[in-house]
């Protein structure tokens, strides 16, 4: 339903949990919008640093709107909307200066046609100069499949990749 209306990525990203980007139902459906499924490495949550913080940002909003309505632990749907609503508003994961999530969001453009060739064209050299022939064990080919996936969106300018130090602990003066 999110494909029909805001358009196909042209990437799924998914951490494997449940089975998500496994399930035979989810499989078709990205086959039939062309959409690559990316799985994150298991037991390596540092992978997904950016969606761990999401999520909990999303619960710390979600939390205090339950907790105005008086459901401090006990979350409705209303909650977590409102929620999401508040941490897309609020939040600042591009530093205190960048736009807010919501901002990002409305300022995207679709993907076309011409951009959609031009990942897969990539998308399959890469897969020739990482991914090896051959029955590898599946965490060896997720490692170069995420490789490939990497530097495709790289080159075709849809991915920045930057690091960020993380301090060990907080310093207060």
């Amino acid at each position: 339903h999110l494909f029909k209306i805001h358009g196909a990525p042209l990437v799924l990203k998914g951490d494997g949990g449940k089975d998500l980007l496994v399930s035979a139902e989810v499989k078709k459906l990205l086959e039939e919008y062309g959409v690559t499924g990316l799985l994150s490495p298991p037991y390596y949550p540092r992978y997904n640093g950016a969606i761990e913080a999401g999520i909990g940002s999303l619960k710390m909003h979600t939390f205090y709107e339950a907790a105005k309505r008086g459901r401090i632990g006990h979350w409705t749907a209303d909650d977590v909307e409102g929620g999401r609503q508040k941490a897309n508003e609020t939040s600042r994961p591009w530093g205190y200066g960048g736009p807010s999530p919501d901002t990002r969001w409305a300022g995207r453009t679709t993907i076309g046609c011409d951009e959609w060739e031009k990942f897969r064209e990539v998308l399959a050299a890469e897969r020739k100069r990482w991914v090896t022939a051959g029955e590898e064990k599946n965490r060896e080919r997720a490692a170069q499949e995420r490789m490939a996936v990497t530097r495709a969106l790289v080159k075709c300018g849809c991915l920045t990749v930057s690091k960020r130090e993380v301090p060990k602990k907080a310093v207060y003066a």
